[in-house]
C-alpha cells in the first residue's frame, strides 16, 4: 500500500497505474474499497491488524451515517443522529429583543459550540446551509443576540431536516484496464466511484466493488 502524497491517511494499491485498493484511516478506524480479486490483500491486513467488527451496507463514522442502495450502488450520506442531538440556546423573550447586545460568556460559549456542530454537519453532507453557517462562524468572536437567534433558526432547520443529506451515485469511472484515459461525468459533486463509500465506525468497514460498481460488505 502506498501513502498518498497529499492526504497522509489515504493509501492505495495499484497495478500498472490502475488503482485496485483504496484505503483511508482515522485514528483506529479503517475504510477501504477494492477490486474483488484483490480482496485477499485486505483480508491479510485484517488478519495481521486484527480489525474489530465489520459492518456492511449501513455504516457510521464520525457522526456520519452511510447507507448503500444495493440496486444502484449509490451511497446516501446523512448526519441524522448528530443533527437530532443539536440543542437551541434558551433566551428569554426580553433577552431575544436585545438584538444588538453582545452575548455574555456563557451564551458565547454555547453559540460557538452550536456553530461548531453546524460546521461539521455542513461539511459532511449539508452544503445548502453553508452560507448561513459561514456567516455565523464569522460572527463567533463577537456574537450578539441577533446572531444567536439566527443560529437557533439554523439549528432548528437542521433538526427538522435531519435526514437530508447527499447521495453519491455511480457514473464517475476509473480508467479501464485497457488503459483508457480518465473520464469524469459532469455532476455537481464529481467524485470517483471509490469515494462514495468513504466512511467507517469505531471498528471498521469493508467496501468492495465489482467493475465500476461498488458493494459494501462485512465479515
Amino acid at each position: 500500500m502506498k501513502e498518498n502524497v497529499v492526504y497522509g491517511a489515504l493509501y492505495s494499491y495499484s497495478v500498472n497505474g490502475i488503482v485496485m485498493i483504496l484505503m483511508a484511516t482515522h485514528v483506529d478506524d479503517v475504510i477501504w474499497a477494492s477490486e474483488p480479486e484483490f480482496e485477499t490483500i485486505v483480508q491479510e491486513m485484517q488478519r495481521v491488524l486484527e480489525f474489530g467488527t465489520l459492518e456492511e451496507y449501513t455504516l457510521r463514522f464520525c457522526g456520519v451515517e452511510m447507507k448503500q442502495d444495493l440496486g444502484t450502488f449509490a451511497m446516501a450520506i446523512t448526519c441524522s443522529n448528530t443533527s437530532a442531538k443539536l440543542t437551541q440556546a434558551r433566551l428569554s423573550k426580553e433577552r431575544s429583543q436585545q438584538l444588538d447586545d453582545a452575548l455574555n460568556d456563557a451564551e458565547r460559549e454555547q453559540f460557538q459550540s452550536m456553530v461548531g456542530s453546524l460546521m461539521w454537519i455542513c461539511r459532511c453532507c449539508r452544503p445548502t446551509i453553508g452560507y448561513t453557517v459561514s456567516t455565523l462562524q464569522s460572527a463567533s468572536k463577537k456574537p450578539n443576540v441577533e446572531d444567536m437567534l439566527k443560529c437557533n433558526k439554523c439549528v432548528r432547520y437542521a433538526k427538522e431536516t435531519k435526514d437530508v443529506g447527499l447521495t453519491y451515485k455511480t457514473g464517475v469511472h476509473w480508467p479501464s484496464r485497457a488503459g483508457e484515459e480518465w473520464r469524469c461525468a459532469l455532476q455537481p459533486f464529481p467524485m470517483p466511484v471509490m469515494a462514495t463509500s468513504s466512511s467507517t465506525s469505531t471498528t471498521g468497514k469493508f467496501v468492495s466493488r465489482s467493475g465500476h460498481r461498488e458493494r459494501v460488505s462485512s465479515g
